[in-house]
């Protein structure tokens, strides 16, 4: 059907788009970093990101504590996610020419990532464990 073959369109449009968009801003992004100083790029590069890891996992917490139910949650990513991260900080902090203060700044997202899956976990098991004491899941509020 023509509306059919039109939403594949404007998909496809609104794809090439965003990925198109996305390059150029890494590449602007790139320019940038080379520029400015160096402790600029490293607030920039690892605490801000670091910062927006960590609070890419409030939803996923919110909805722990409001809906008192984990159903749907895998603990397997979490471990797997766990893993990856800490063979980064093994590969930042393996050559010998890398000091330790260096390998740490450098691996702050990692070290976000692998906090924020612990407190995940952990609230994750006080909800279960809560369940378990008779307190009833409440609605989603998603």
């Amino acid at each position: 059907s023509s509306s059919s073959s039109k939403r594949r369109a404007a998909f496809v449009l609104a794809f090439l788009v965003i990925t198109a968009s996305g390059v150029i801003f890494d590449l602007v992004l790139y320019y940038v970093f080379k520029a400015v100083p160096e402790e600029a790029s490293f607030a920039v590069g690892n605490i801000v990101s670091a910062v927006l890891f960590a609070v890419g996992f409030l939803p996923q917490l919110r909805e722990f504590i409001v809906s008192r139910d984990i159903s749907g949650y895998s603990f397997a990513v979490s471990a797997i996610d766990v893993t990856g991260c800490t063979a980064n900080m093994i590969v930042l902090f393996a050559p010998e020419s890398t000091s330790a203060a260096q390998a740490m700044k450098d691996s702050a997202p990692f070290v976000a990532i692998i906090v924020m899956h612990c407190v995940l976990v952990l609230t994750a098991i006080f909800v279960v464990c809560l369940r378990r004491k008779g307190a009833a899941p409440a609605a989603s509020a998603v």
